[in-house]
């Protein structure tokens, strides 16, 4: 492996690792130099969810994508996130999607959680001391 590429592998896998990452869908096109179950493997000793997508495996791109979401879907929108990241997350709205709860019921229970952030009560980021500054802007 050339220098370029190791600190190219280095930096991907230090990017998937960040602690701010609940999970990481590792997406790659099959004929790259590091390869991304390379990456995955990279990723894994963090103890997050990992799963790869490679595009030349699916058959096309539209397959990929497909396959895409729902390992995205596994990863991130399932109770095992809720639960790994209690601390984090304020609702867990996976119960729809697994059928214990109706869409209308969590629906209100969305809407009691908002009234309750607009009357003064903090969502767990703010408990835990999260601060970071989130805005969009145009580059030109």
């Amino acid at each position: 492996m050339g220098e370029d590429l190791e600190i190219t592998a280095k930096t991907l896998i230090q990017i998937g690792r960040n602690p701010n990452y609940a999970g990481v869908l590792v997406v790659g096109l099959g004929c790259e130099r590091f390869s991304p179950y390379e990456l995955a493997v990279g990723i894994r000793p963090s103890k997050k969810m990992v799963e790869t997508v490679v595009i030349q495996k699916e058959g096309d791109s539209l397959k990929a994508i497909q396959e895409g979401i729902k390992k995205a879907r596994e990863i991130t929108g399932n109770s095992k996130t809720y639960h790994r990241m209690f601390e984090n997350i304020d609702i867990n709205v996976e119960e729809v999607i697994e059928g214990t709860k109706i869409l209308k019921e969590k629906g209100e229970e969305i809407y009691n959680e908002m009234l309750d952030v607009a009357s003064g009560k903090g969502v767990k980021s703010e408990i835990l001391g999260h601060d970071e500054l989130f805005c969009i802007t145009r580059v030109r």
